[in-house]
Parts: C-alpha cells; sequence; structure tokens
C-alpha cells in the first residue's frame, strides 16, 4: 500500500471490503443494468446517517399518501352529486391501505445501493398517475373540473424535499403534464386550466432553483468533511494515518483478528541525517521511508506514522518475520545514502488483545533489536580500535 497525499487517503483496513470501512456495494444487477440509465442506479447514501434521511423520507412519503387518500375518501363522501364516487372511493381506501406496506422494505440497505433511487423515482410517478387516474374519474359529465388535481401539488412538494435539480425538473414536468392531461379530457381547453398550469410549471422552476441551491451547498460541505477528515486522518508529512487513525483502525481489527499483525517500526540513525543534513533532507526520507513501508505491506495492509520516526503497519496476515524483513530491506534501499536501517518488531493479534497490550509486545521487540543493533555496532568499533 503506496501511502497517500492527505486529500486522497482511502487506506483500507485489512479484510476491509472498502474504503474507509464502508459498506461493500453490491454489483448493478444485469436486468437493471440493460433498462435503465446509470446515473438512476447511483446510490441515493453514502453512509448510514443519509441513509436513514431517506429512510425518513419513506415514512413522510407514506403518511402524506394515507393522509392524501383519506382526504379524496372524505370529498368522495361529501360530494354524492358527482359521478363515480364509489369508484373513487375505492380507489383512496385502496391507497391507504396499501402505502403502509412500504414502511416494511428495507429502505436502510436500498439507500446504500442500487435499488433506492429507481424506487423513490418510481414510487413518486406511481403516485401521480393514481392522482391523474381519480381526478379524470373524479370529473364531472357537464365538463367540470376535478378538485383532486389540487394534490399535484403535494407530489412535487414531495418531490421538492430531497430528489436531486434534474429529478425535481422531470418529475415536475410530469405533474404539469398531468395536469394538462386530466384537465383537457374534463374540460378541454379553459383559461382556469392553462392558468394552474402555468402554477405548477413556475413551482417547478422554483423548486429546481432551491434544489439547485441546496445541491450545491450539500457538495461543498461533503467536500469539507472529507477534507477535515483528511487532515485528522493523516499525517501531513508522509500522507500515511496518523496515530489517531490507526489506534481507530487497530480497535477495529481486534474483534475478529484473523492472523492479522502489527509492526513497529523505528530508523535508526534517522537523528544523525537530522542533525548533519537538516530537517528538509530528515522530512524527504521521513516520506521515502513511508513510501517504502507502504510496498513492503501491500495493497492490503495499513501504514501509519506514530510521531516522529517511528511507524506502525498493519497487514492482513502471512509471516510476520518475513514481513520484517522486507521492511528492513525496503527502508535500507530507501536510504542507501544515508545509512538509515530499520528496528523492528511485531506481534501476532490476538482475539483477547487491546490496542495497548498488542502495542507493548510489538514495542518490546522492536527494542530487543534495537539494542542488539546497538550492541553489534559498539561491537565492531571496539574491533577497530
Amino acid at each position: 500500500m503506496k501511502p497517500r497525499p492527505p486529500a486522497a487517503d482511502t487506506t483500507s483496513v485489512p479484510g476491509d471490503p472498502s474504503p474507509r470501512g464502508g459498506r461493500r456495494r453490491p454489483g448493478r444487477p444485469p436486468l437493471l443494468a440493460r433498462l435503465l440509465p446509470a446515473a438512476l442506479l447511483r446510490p441515493l447514501a453514502t453512509d448510514e446517517a443519509r441513509a436513514r434521511f431517506w429512510v425518513r423520507h419513506l415514512r413522510m412519503g407514506v403518511a402524506l399518501s394515507c393522509l392524501t387518500a383519506l382526504v379524496v375518501a372524505g370529498y368522495a363522501l361529501a360530494s354524492p352529486e358527482r359521478p363515480h364516487r364509489t369508484a373513487l372511493l375505492v380507489v383512496a381506501v385502496v391507497v391507504a391501505a396499501v402505502s403502509p406496506l412500504l414502511l416494511r422494505l428495507p429502505m436502510q440497505r436500498m439507500a446504500l445501493d442500487h435499488r433506492g433511487r429507481p424506487f423513490f423515482y418510481g414510487w413518486t410517478l406511481g403516485v401521480i398517475t393514481v392522482l391523474a387516474v381519480m381526478a379524470v374519474v373524479d370529473s364531472g359529465p357537464d365538463g367540470s373540473g376535478s378538485l383532486v388535481r389540487l394534490t399535484f401539488v403535494l407530489a412535487l412538494i414531495y418531490a421538492t424535499v430531497a430528489y436531486p435539480p434534474l429529478g425535481i425538473v422531470v418529475l415536475g414536468s410530469v405533474v404539469v403534464a398531468a395536469d394538462l392531461l386530466t384537465g383537457l379530457l374534463a374540460s378541454g381547453s379553459t383559461p382556469g386550466l392553462w392558468v394552474s398550469s402555468a402554477v405548477l410549471a413556475t413551482c417547478t422552476w422554483m423548486a429546481w432553483w432551491a434544489a439547485r441551491n441546496q445541491h450545491d451547498l450539500d457538495a461543498e460541505r461533503s467536500r469539507t468533511a472529507r477534507r477535515l477528515a483528511d487532515l485528522a486522518n493523516t499525517d501531513p508529512l508522509t500522507g500515511c494515518l496518523n496515530r489517531r487513525a490507526f489506534w481507530e483502525r487497530l480497535d477495529g481489527a481486534l474483534p475478529e483478528p484473523a492472523g492479522r499483525v502489527l509492526h513497529v517500526v523505528d530508523l535508526d540513525g534517522f537523528k544523525q541525517v537530522n542533525d548533519t543534513a537538516g530537517h528538509a533532507t530528515g522530512d524527504e526520507l521521513l516520506v521515502a521511508v513511508a513510501a517504502a513501508l507502504g510496498r513492503a505491506v501491500g495493497e492490503d495492509g495499513v501504514v501509519a506514522r506514530l510521531g516522529g520516526d517511528e511507524f506502525a503497519l498493519l497487514s492482513a496476515g502471512g509471516d510476520g518475520e518475513a514481513l520484517a524483513a522486507r521492511v528492513r530491506a525496503e527502508v535500507a534501499a530507501a536510504s542507501a545514502e544515508r545509512g538509515v536501517t530499520a528496528s523492528v518488531g511485531w506481534s501476532a493479534l490476538r482475539a483477547d488483545d487491546t490496542e495497548a497490550g498488542a502495542l507493548r509486545r510489538a514495542d518490546r521487540a522492536m527494542y530487543a533489536e534495537k539494542a542488539r543493533h546497538r550492541a553489534g555496532r559498539r561491537d565492531r568499533r571496539t574491533d577497530r580500535t
């Protein structure tokens, strides 16, 4: 795994199926892929908080559908002189009875995969169609229009609350077309019909404008949140995870260690580089070492800078000593001109581990190796003298 710049840290936890420990999104079903454009299959939400918003939006839609059905049923009972009262009443009762069943849908999961967007657009189009049918059924034989047409504005308001600008334009156009069609079928072309359609079209334009502004604001907030998360989770010099973020990754790995291995790396001879060549050279060396550690641990591992010249690795598994040997070789190659080497200690994670306990074992092994290196250097100096 190569260290990434802070603005694009997508390091994965070993065994985690997606960046940042997120949910794996199911692949697009072949049937929907053939029938629907790709834009309509994008997930509505990329995190659980946004998914919960769509759950609340579903509940609001169900409540609005039931309320509208009850109002239409009351209108049907209060106007027995108009035609097709029974049919209008039956449709209203069916809507009120069926709508709550939508609450049984796994909307939390649907919002995170390909099903959420087609569902909401399909549901809204279905509601507009039902309202149009009820408006036509309610039209009088004398050419009088239907008060049910007034409910078209509710579908438009519901879309405005959550849908993106393009979705509002599409659904608003459908609402205006439905209003025109039902009006023409009921009473032909009248000034009132064109006024009501013009009002709906104006409402659509206003809703689009508001949604576009909100969409831009949400996008900027998301970018800011990502930047802040990157700053909070990454080391600004090397682009690796910082100490706090690494502890979170380690904590997430402990419940199911599955053979994962923790390595602690400390650079030998780094202080001399800072003292003789300057801190700028030392910083360049730290960046090179971080890249070397990324090559050693691979794409499935995690690299973090714990502070100073100390790093930590969390690998997906395998031979801990073999990885330690790769780390030593990579660091030696990256810092060959400066003569810096690495002392490496490692510890296999256990199911009963704590973060501090696992790190303590790896630290002890690393300091034991560092002590051996120092003893070896003293022996070599003694031999030369």
